[in-house]
């Protein structure tokens, strides 16, 4: 324990306005820090700056709930992000899947380079930058039924060529339609 010396008024009245200084002044740039000394050094006198510890724990509960907040998104944000992978990703549970692992490794490249957080415009990009291969016909070529179409015939062309074209695009459109059904 320090020993107290005495002062006289004119010391005591300085220390007075010294201290209400620090614990008030300059609109209570220093409030909080004072505070803080005096819980330090004489903790029963600490409950005259209640104002202080009550803005400290409002600060601690908005930080807290920040945390649980950003916690939170994130894990929306996994779980979308594995839902989107799990649709893209070609397996046994999902033959509708477009991509194999390795694609979809390139894919969550092209996303960390681009900094997304969404696999769709990551698989639009990574479609940009490696086009797909040309489509290779069937094997047999034209030989399967509608792979190949004739023209109509040439007598009622000549007849009725309005009539005979609208037709026989009725019957393409048809087929394209049957076979896009099938898919």
């Amino acid at each position: 324990m320090v020993d107290e010396p005495e002062f006289d008024d004119a010391t005591k009245t300085a220390f007075a306005r010294l201290v209400y200084k620090m614990a008030h002044g300059d609109g209570g740039k220093h409030r909080a820090g004072f505070a803080k000394l005096v819980r330090e050094v004489e903790p029963e006198r600490a409950a005259a700056f209640s104002d202080v510890w009550a803005k400290e724990d409002l600060e601690k509960f908005k930080v807290d709930q920040e945390e649980k907040e950003i916690k939170r998104e994130a894990r929306e944000i996994e779980k979308r992000l594995v839902a989107q992978r799990n649709k893209l990703l070609k397996s046994d549970n999902n033959p509708d899947g477009r991509y194999s692992e390795d694609e979809i490794k390139e894919i969550e490249g092209v996303m960390t380079r681009y900094g997304l957080t969404d696999y769709d415009p990551g698989v639009v990009l990574y479609a940009h930058e490696k086009p797909p291969a040309a489509p290779q016909p069937p094997e047999g070529g034209g030989s399967r039924h509608g792979a190949t179409w004739e023209f109509p015939d040439f007598k009622a062309f000549v007849q009725n060529p309005v009539a005979t074209a609208r037709d026989r695009a009725h019957e393409v459109i048809t087929e394209l339609q049957r076979n896009r059904a099938r898919r």
